[in-house]
């Protein structure tokens, strides 16, 4: 077999390595490399450290994701995840169901906040906060939500509203997303600013783009947060009633 490193832990202390067998199987392991103590996984697909060195997460088939505690060495098993994310710090997991429910786990405090139905969501970059898209009855409500307190800010909400793509700046303190508010039909595009609390909407029937729509496929938003480029398609192309 081959053995390869894939990772290792930000402190330096954990390895994480996989052996590839002639068969096509793998094992996967986490070591430490001062005492030893290590962890091994079959039938893994990924791992992943936090930022703080404390928590190893391994992706595992059927949907499980298996969570261990480094310093503790102790292991749960969640199931049913689609995609998890660890928080800027370390200290929350965020993980996402098969059928979309979206839960927040703070590790250390042992606390579990269900944030509600989602799609679209995306963590700061530089502090414990994250935007999400929560589905209601009749759209969907575009939420940040503070770790620390579990507490949420209301960013837009109206019926029949949905924000389909989401990014943050590198510097963590301003947000552009996607939206529309006629059920997918035309999209626009939103800014909104962590510091001030304040969202600020593109005009766009006011530009002299009228043979252009905006597209919902992708957006991006400068380091600084200054500037925000997104998708533009022909009129005739864009969806219809």
């Amino acid at each position: 077999y081959h053995t390869y490193i894939l990772d290792s832990s930000p402190d330096g202390s954990w390895v994480y390595y996989g052996n590839f067998f002639m068969d096509g199987s793998s094992t996967s392991h986490v070591k430490n490399i001062k005492t030893s103590e290590s962890y091994s996984f079959s039938e893994s697909n990924w791992g992943k450290f936090s930022s703080n060195s404390k928590w190893f997460t391994m992706t595992m088939n059927s949907n499980r994701l298996v969570l261990n505690n480094l310093k503790m060495g102790t292991m749960d098993t969640i199931d049913n995840v689609k995609v998890h994310h660890f928080s800027h710090s370390g200290n929350y997991l965020i993980t996402q169901s098969t059928n979309d429910s979206l839960t927040i786990n703070a590790l250390d405090k042992k606390k579990v906040h269900k944030a509600g139905t989602n799609k679209e969501f995306a963590l700061n970059p530089q502090m414990d906060t994250m935007m999400m898209a929560i589905k209601s009855n009749d759209g969907e409500t575009l939420q940040l939500l503070y770790f620390e307190t579990f507490s949420t800010y209301v960013i837009m909400e109206c019926k029949n509203v949905s924000f389909p793509r989401m990014e943050w700046s590198a510097n963590g303190e301003k947000l552009g997303f996607i939206y529309s508010n006629d059920n997918g039909k035309t999209f626009n595009i939103g800014m909104f600013n962590l510091k001030t609390k304040t969202t600020q909407v593109l005009d766009w029937d006011s530009l002299s783009y009228k043979a252009l729509a905006i597209s919902d496929t992708q957006i991006s938003v400068s380091n600084s947060g200054e500037k925000v480029y997104f998708h533009v398609l022909p009129q005739q192309l864009a969806p219809e009633d």
